[in-house]
């Protein structure tokens, strides 16, 4: 009869640390899946949202030249003027420079006169462009003009002030208080260093010195830094006190 050794047996049957078998425990399926949706989410937004740089480079119509550039450069003495061009070849975009020939023509040739620009490619997204007109042949002078222009570099088209607002979710409102602070600052410097007295001209009566027709006239949309501010001329020279303290002034109000 043949004798079976059960505690041999049980021995040899036992696993090894070598074949032992791993089991997996279920209870860190959703941890494991929702760290999956996480990562991807992550990964999703990150290429939807991110500043990208986009094609607006194969439009340029000379790749040797920035984005924006020098067109025109004219001098007479100490008054230069700087004409920009936009370098993109498309029909919307050639529309705009034509707009800028038209609002430099008149002080092209004008020796008092001083033209320039500034310009911000924000996150290449949005491009801004500001030119700035100052006349300093004029009684009341110097005076300023000036015209942004905004170009979604997605689409390659002009932005709209509507479209400026709803970009920066901001309101006319918005902008208006912001504007009408600023001329508070400005007339309570004024006052305190006795430049004017506020007996005689009341804030009312200052702001309407400087020849506007209301705070939302006039108003320019430019985005610096990747912040909206308007450019917005208005006149600085109704006294030689208020001369001095305007002379340098930007005309820019920060929004946001």
């Amino acid at each position: 009869m043949l004798m079976v050794d059960n505690k041999k047996m049980k021995k040899e049957q036992r696993p090894t640390k070598g074949n032992k078998k791993t089991t997996f425990d279920v209870k860190y399926v959703p941890f494991i899946i929702t760290m999956i949706v996480i990562i991807i989410g992550l990964f999703v937004g990150y290429n939807l949202f991110r500043p990208k740089e986009l094609n607006y480079k194969k439009y340029m119509i000379d790749n040797s030249k920035d984005l924006v550039y020098t067109n025109i450069d004219k001098s007479y003495g100490d008054y230069v003027k700087n004409v920009p061009y936009i370098n993109l070849n498309t029909d919307a975009i050639s529309a705009l420079n034509e707009e800028i020939e038209l609002f430099v023509a008149d002080y092209l040739d004008k020796a008092q006169c001083v033209i320039y620009y500034d310009y911000d490619i924000n996150d290449g997204v949005i491009l801004s462009l500001m030119i700035r007109i100052i006349d300093y042949a004029e009684d009341n002078g110097p005076i300023n003009y000036f015209k942004t222009i905004n170009i979604d570099l997605k689409t390659l088209n002009e932005m709209e002030d509507i479209d400026m607002l709803t970009a920066f979710k901001v309101t006319e409102k918005d902008i208006q208080k912001k504007i009408e602070e600023k001329f508070k600052d400005y007339f309570w410097d004024l006052v305190i260093d006795n430049k004017i007295d506020s007996a005689s001209c009341d804030f009312e009566c200052f702001v309407g010195r400087r020849g506007f027709l209301g705070y939302m006239s006039d108003v320019n949309y430019y985005v610096k830094d990747k912040k909206l501010v308007v450019y917005k001329p208005f006149l600085i020279a109704t006294s030689q006190e208020e001369y001095d303290y305007f002379v340098d002034n930007e005309f820019v109000f920060e929004i946001t």
